[in-house]
């Protein structure tokens, strides 16, 4: 089954990072609650010097790795956590290696986001799919739309099925950063994964 797990519905906060580095090279806990675990380091954003807020999220849920891929990969169970998103295409090369464009809509004042991306499983069996994702650039299938700012994110999803029935959820995600105060966008961008990966949890382990 080839799997199309999209990047998560936060970049109108993820993007805005600073580019000075806090000096802290191991992630660091920053938010938490009963069941997610919001990590937080700064390193360098891939191909530069420039400092970037690298996340991880850790969580379970209690659903099938079945029900986990189709909540991550179906456009009509993505809407349902995924807030705004208003265009989704999948372009696959194979079945471990295909493009994925997103766009999602803002409300004035803040401006529509977009993002392509090149997707590989790197690993995949029963008890463990393993995927990364990273920029790519086709202006045939995604050019730039006028108005509408394009993402620039790496990362990795980490399925993994659990001794008790349960699906451990590990997210990797480092921005591209611009040049906003951590003051403004700390709480932001926390309080948006905690609240964003709750939705997850919560359409996941529906019926």
């Amino acid at each position: 089954m080839r799997l199309t797990l999209v990047v998560l519905f936060v970049f109108i906060t993820f993007n805005a990072f600073p580019q000075a580095s806090t000096g802290s090279e191991e992630y660091e806990l920053v938010r938490q609650d009963e069941r997610i675990f919001l990590y937080e380091k700064w390193a360098d954003f891939p191909g530069t010097t420039t400092k970037a807020r690298a996340l991880k999220i850790i969580f379970t849920a209690s659903a099938s790795m079945e029900k986990m891929i189709e909540v991550v990969t179906q456009e009509a169970r993505l809407k349902e956590w995924q807030k705004n998103l208003a265009e989704f295409k999948s372009y696959p090369k194979n079945d471990s290696t295909w493009h994925i464009y997103t766009w999602y809509k803002m409300p004035w004042p803040l401006t529509d986001q977009d993002y392509y991306a090149l997707y590989k499983i790197r690993e995949r069996t029963t008890n463990r799919v393993v995927l990364t994702f990273e920029p790519a650039t086709n202006e045939k299938l995604a050019p730039k739309r006028e108005k509408v700012d394009r993402m620039k994110a790496y990362g990795k999803w980490v399925l993994e099925k659990t001794a008790g029935g349960k699906i451990k959820v590990t997210y990797f995600i480092t921005g591209e950063p611009v040049n906003i105060p951590r003051a403004v966008t700390d709480n932001i961008v926390r309080n948006n994964f905690m609240s964003t990966m709750n939705s997850l949890i919560s359409v996941a382990e529906s019926k």
